[in-house]
């Protein structure tokens, strides 16, 4: 790998992050605000920071690079904004009600259980397919794949026609039973291939071949939805990084904890959502690996929002209802909860007095008010600045000034004077709050769930997560916090340390005892299709990894498990261990006693995760220095602190506060061993460590702060 670079790339909604690891795992970091809507622009501009630390010119690190990984918002971006390709959807006669239907729990997917308990305030989600719109054509395939009603073509093209005229620019097809036999949505993509090469065309059979009409249809609706946007995103990436000089094909980060060629990525859209922040889990699971970690809190505080995932036993958790814009989708995604609370996020007082965090974000532009670019609103990182955490001739190194009268102002005039209390109490106010939504939205992913967070570690990371870890942390009682050297750009460091993931799924319903014949006839043909398309990705074979799951459940229940699967030719006393594997797990996701053998077990999807190895460069590991972080001291600063009373409870309450005279060190300047003592505050180019008073914090070998 002499010579070679590994990029990462994650475009925020307010930032744009990258990183470059070079051979020997030497890491330069770039970071420049994103551009919308040519998003292309600022990957660019954080690139070149990049380069400018690593003393070469973009395009010769470019020319050099082994592996360009990109996580992207632009799908995510597509469906909030509601910038997506107008689109049409044909579908089997008689089915065309499904999307208005929405199995009776539309207007509650994805929504929270303190907003499912307002029924009243839910509405169904904006269609993406107005009724109008939605083609049925006669046909019928029945639950075995018989075709019972052949395919009217003269319905499909008289449909086309119509959408011809409508202008529609994307096409969903999913027909009733399709994903047991394709045979009539492969012919409706020729026809309209035919008619109008230039729509695009999504099917439910390849896309999501899965048991669940109301699931399937949506996924493929929103794919469709996506593809104009998500493609002319990616097409101009690639074409503006080959301009640039970059040789390598850029690979595309997935929600599954994979990347993808930018070429099927562009087909499947819907699979790059939440991209970025299922690339900071995978970081995470990657360094807590190297670090002896297996069971992770990950905390990713960004501009827009506050992003959290699990990874328990040392891999990530699946989620098992995933959604977007209120719009289920039956893909396999990486389980991230977000809430809005990031940097940017608004402070707001409403009517009755009461202060808000977020959910709606100043962004990039204008962006907080102390970013002086017309932004009059108070944003957490206004207030921050306030309290004194942030170094306003510092920021981003210093090449970008805040104006610190801008964020008091702000502050000030829409919180502090409808509340008649003092400006500085009400930036406290709106820190406070912030944080405890952040450590409420960590326990509905572990407490509620059966995990402790005590017997956890807790990563904070994105630019401002390392504000705020120390007293979120502090709230759940978690015994170490990371804080990864990597942190600003945490999103960009995971998407380098992925490898290239398909995964392949087919529903079949079978009752156990299970046919070992059948069951290794479904495994061959995904696996067939895996070794193809890894090759196909110029995947060598001694890179190829393939592994099994089978999702299982008890009879008549409707969420499974997903149980691993032995790599080979399974025998019916594989299969009943099966069967033992799932109670096993069963038991311990749910509680011991749940399980109930005697109800009967079904198996019902079947998949295959094909894994392409990808070389990568180690982490470098310091030799440990000294304790003393007295050399990396630089300052001493007025920065703002609750008092912290003892308490007979588990948690300390907190007090009025006051400001205190902090020494500030320089976190570069940092060696591995050097303990800094609270309160403190440590200064990073692109992100600040608050250490809070009585807490310590110290430098490991790989330059992470551990905050104890």
């Amino acid at each position: 790998m002499a010579g070679k670079y590994i990029i990462g790339v994650d475009t925020g909604g307010t930032f744009t992050d990258a990183i470059v690891i070079g051979a020997r795992g030497d890491t330069y970091i770039g970071k420049a605000l994103s551009t919308p809507p040519d998003f292309a622009e600022g990957v660019v501009n954080s690139l070149k920071e990049g380069a400018k630390q690593a003393k070469q010119p973009l395009s010769e690190i470019l020319k050099n690079c082994l592996l360009f990984n990109h996580g992207s918002t632009a799908a995510t971006n597509a469906v909030v904004t509601w910038h997506g390709a107008r689109t049409g959807l044909i579908t089997t006669r008689g089915h065309k009600g499904v999307m208005a239907i929405q199995r009776a729990y539309g207007r509650v997917v994805g929504l929270s259980d303190d907003e499912v308990k307002h029924i009243l305030a839910t509405e169904k989600p904006r269609a993406i397919v107005p009724y109008h719109l939605i083609e049925e054509v006669t046909e019928r395939v029945d639950f075995q794949g018989e075709v019972l009603v052949p395919l009217s073509e003269a319905e499909v093209y008289a449909a086309i026609e119509r959408y011809k005229k409508e202008g529609i620019e994307a096409v969903a097809v999913c027909l009733l039973w399709s994903f047991m036999n394709p045979t009539h949505e492969r012919r409706i993509r020729e026809i309209i291939q035919e008619m109008a090469p230039e729509m695009r065309v999504t099917l439910s059979s390849d896309l999501v071949p899965v048991l669940g009409e109301f699931e399937r249809m949506s996924s493929t609706v929103v794919n469709a939805f996506l593809s104009v946007t998500v493609g002319r995103y990616y097409s101009a990436l690639a074409r503006t990084l080959r301009d640039e000089g970059l040789n390598a094909r850029p690979l595309i980060v997935q929600s599954s904890g994979g990347v993808l060629p930018i070429e099927d990525a562009s087909e499947r859209g819907i699979h790059s959502i939440a991209s970025g922040p299922v690339a900071g889990l995978i970081g995470a699971q990657s360094l807590g690996a190297l670090m002896g970690y297996k069971n992770i809190i990950c905390t990713d505080v960004g501009g827009t929002t506050f992003d959290v995932g699990l990874i328990l036993e040392g891999r990530p958790q699946m989620a098992m209802e995933p959604s977007v814009g209120q719009y289920p989708l039956a893909i396999p995604m990486v389980d991230v909860t977000s809430i809005g609370a990031g940097g940017g996020s608004i402070c707001w007082v409403d009517d009755h007095k009461i202060m808000h965090v977020g959910p709606d974000s100043a962004g990039a532009n204008p962006g907080p008010a102390c970013y002086g670019r017309g932004g009059t609103e108070p944003t957490v990182t206004d207030a921050n600045l306030v309290l004194g955490y942030l170094d306003a001739d510092y920021f981003l190194g210093g090449t970008m000034k805040l104006d610190k009268d801008k964020a008091f102002k702000a502050v000030e005039e829409r919180l502090a004077h409808p509340l008649k209390i003092d400006p500085v109490e009400a930036a406290a106010g709106v820190y406070d709050i912030v944080n405890a939504n952040m450590a409420n939205a960590i326990r509905v992913l572990t407490v509620q769930r059966g995990h402790d967070p005590r017997e956890m570690v807790l990563f904070a990371y994105g630019g401002a997560g390392p504000i705020h870890a120390a007293e979120y942390g502090a709230d759940l009682n978690a015994p170490l916090i990371i804080v990864p050297t990597t942190a600003s750009i945490f999103s960009a460091f995971g998407a380098t340390r992925m490898e290239i993931l398909h995964k392949y799924e087919l529903s079949r319903k079978m009752v156990f005892p299970l046919d070992p014949k059948n069951v290794n006839e479904i495994f061959a043909e995904l696996e067939d299709r895996a070794r193809r398309d890894l090759e196909k990705d110029g995947v060598a074979k001694p890179a190829q990894q393939l592994r099994r799951e089978v999702d299982m459940r008890y009879v008549l229940q409707v969420h499974e498990v997903s149980v691993p699967v032995p790599s080979k030719s399974l025998t019916q006393a594989d299969l009943e261990k099966l069967g033992k594997v799932f109670f096993q797990l069963y038991e311990k996701l749910y509680g011991k006693g749940t399980a109930l053998a005697d109800a009967g077990m079904e198996a019902v999807l079947f998949r295959v995760d094909a894994i392409g190895k990808i070389p990568k460069p180690p982490l470098r590991r310091q030799a440990v220095v000294s304790g003393r972080a007295k050399p990396a001291r630089k300052d001493l600063r007025n920065v703002y602190f609750r008092q912290v009373k003892p308490c007979a409870g588990r948690r300390a309450s907190r007090r009025g506060g006051k400001f205190v005279p902090t020494p500030v060190f320089d976190g570069p300047s940092l060696a591995t061993g050097n303990r800094v003592q609270g309160p403190a505050i440590v200064d990073y180019p692109t992100t600040t460590i608050v250490i809070p008073p009585e807490r310590t914090a110290e430098v490991d070998p790989y330059m992470n702060v551990l905050i104890k």
